[in-house]
């Protein structure tokens, strides 16, 4: 499901993994390329943000603090940043729909045990049971969303420059560089071993979201602020969002930004309450993801005017 050995994640330790690692890093993730996405960020966050008033106005009664589900909001979150960062779709965009639910599907799937992978002879009941035409299948679809973006902004380019270096019917989405802009101007000057570019692109692209950078800041703004001198790199183990060692997530600095600004928004704009007024549970599922059990339930309610959330 995730391009084997064109994929950062899943690619042997090699000069081809050393390469692309350095490739990310350095032209998608760097300090200087994230603060120059810093609107298309805080603009994603903002209609987040809107959506939880909103979802509170619905709900109300007398100003009250109304009971909110917040696992489902803290997912969307990072989530509709990255999308736009990678690809530039805009927030809750209904051409997102699709690839949200391929993911969830994925996400099901990860968590799913496979017998094959504990004891690779028992690999005939994982294909008795449906799970190998389920993930060819889910593979599938994830490949077409994917391939479809990478058309879409070779499309684009053609149309942004005209042929001529003119603009020709482009509107402001278009004129945004996103992280797929970025590895089709890299890969017009192809210094990887990858037998395919479209192919090298999409698993550059499904790394931003499988190598859970969205579960990591959901994680992170749930859990941070229960920890006290814990050093999220890699160094403490009782918390290791991003891994450690050579395989440490790249995205650390990228993933810090959007919590730190989630959890200071939320903290400032509404007031929390746990239901019962006990702590927030903390336990886990168990799977390749570990999810939390159970759901984030709180009483809120917005603390300023109207106006402030418009």
């Amino acid at each position: 499901m995730f391009y084997n050995e064109d994929s950062v994640s899943f690619s042997r330790y090699g000069p081809y993994w050393r390469e692309l690692r350095k490739m990310i890093t350095l032209n998608l993730l760097t300090h200087h390329r994230l603060e120059m996405l810093k609107l298309q960020r805080v603009s994603e966050v903002e209609a987040c943000f809107k959506k939880l008033y909103e979802l509170w106005t619905k709900r109300k009664y007398d100003n009250a603090l109304v009971l909110v589900d917040m696992s489902k909001w803290l997912l969307e979150i990072p989530f509709n940043v990255i999308t736009r960062i990678v690809s530039g779709k805009y927030n809750f965009a209904s051409k997102v729909e699709r690839y949200k639910n391929v993911m969830e599907k994925t996400r099901r799937l990860m968590d799913t045990l496979a017998l094959s992978d504990v004891i690779p002879y028992l690999g005939w009941l994982d294909r008795l049971r449906g799970l190998d035409n389920a993930m060819k299948q889910v593979a599938k679809e994830l490949d077409s969303v994917l391939q479809s973006w990478v058309l879409e902004h070779r499309q684009k380019r053609v149309a942004v420059s005209g042929g001529t270096g003119g603009l020709v019917n482009v509107n402001e989405e278009d004129l945004e560089e996103d992280f797929i802009d970025i590895m089709l101007s890299i890969m017009e000057k192809n210094q990887l071993q990858s037998d395919d570019p479209d192919t090298l692109i999409k698993a550059v692209v499904q790394d931003q979201f499988s190598n859970k950078s969205v579960v990591r800041i959901a994680k992170l703004v749930a859990s941070v602020s229960q920890q006290t001198d814990v050093d999220l790199k890699g160094k403490n183990f009782e918390l290791i969002p991003f891994g450690s060692g050579r395989r440490m997530c790249p995205g650390v600095s990228f993933s810090l930004q959007v919590m730190h600004l989630v959890l200071a928004r939320i903290i400032h704009e509404f007031e929390l309450k746990t239901p019962t007024g006990a702590n927030i549970d903390m336990s886990t599922t168990l799977g390749m993801i570990r999810w939390k059990a159970t759901s984030l339930e709180v009483l809120m309610a917005p603390r300023f005017e109207p106006v402030f959330y418009m």
